[in-house]
């Protein structure tokens, strides 16, 4: 293996490992936000708060 192909290797782990650290960031971060997590479980959602996650989610590529 040349030097230059070593370099290259080496900056694609790099990569590869700082895309999963980012991924995982967002993915705890995306958990974390969704609703019934903070607070009380049965804590009534009013229906502006409904309406504006929904429109959120959509905004995101969807609903899950």
């Amino acid at each position: 293996m040349t030097i230059a192909g070593a370099i290259i290797l080496g900056l694609m782990a790099v990569l590869v490992v700082a895309g999963l650290v980012v991924w995982t960031y967002q993915a705890s971060r995306r958990r974390h936000s969704l609703p019934g997590r903070s607070g009380s479980s049965d804590a009534p959602v009013s229906a502006e708060s409904a309406a504006a996650q929904h429109t959120r989610q959509a905004d995101r590529g969807g609903l899950f």
